[in-house]
């Protein structure tokens, strides 16, 4: 998907958004629309129809989470991004689900794993991300 500030880069709706003139360089926002201009949602059969080589309203190519029939990419992506944010946010202090107070294990740990060659996007180090 294209990255959240890029055209089309909502992950659950296909929303282009604005780019306007702030300070020094330029913002994309998201305007409020009514529910009669409401964009249209996403759906899997839409991304399993985007090709490799065109970005195709934010979505840059193919995920290997197409194989999986019983996982909805569209609503998974969106599951998946607030999970990971309750794991490692520092909001969820004092929860047992946290796992925050672990990252340089856990970044060590994803840097080690050796995914197979027709995965392009390889694990990151999570500590150089934050």
């Amino acid at each position: 998907m294209t990255m959240f500030n890029g055209e089309f880069g909502c992950s659950t709706c296909e929303e282009p958004g604005i780019t306007e003139s702030r300070g020094k360089g330029y913002a994309r926002f998201y305007p409020f629309r009514e529910s009669d201009a409401k964009p249209q949602i996403r759906n899997s059969e839409d991304i399993k129809n985007a090709k490799k080589t065109n970005r195709l309203k934010g979505v840059c190519g193919l995920t290997g989470l197409i194989a999986m029939p019983w996982f909805d990419v569209v609503w998974g992506i969106g599951d998946t991004k607030k999970l990971l944010y309750l794991w490692f946010s520092q909001t969820s202090s004092g929860q047992q689900y946290l796992v925050g107070n672990h990252l340089k294990k856990i970044s060590e740990q994803l840097n080690n794993i050796q995914p197979p060659d027709y995965v392009e996007r390889l694990p990151r180090d999570i500590v150089k991300t934050l």
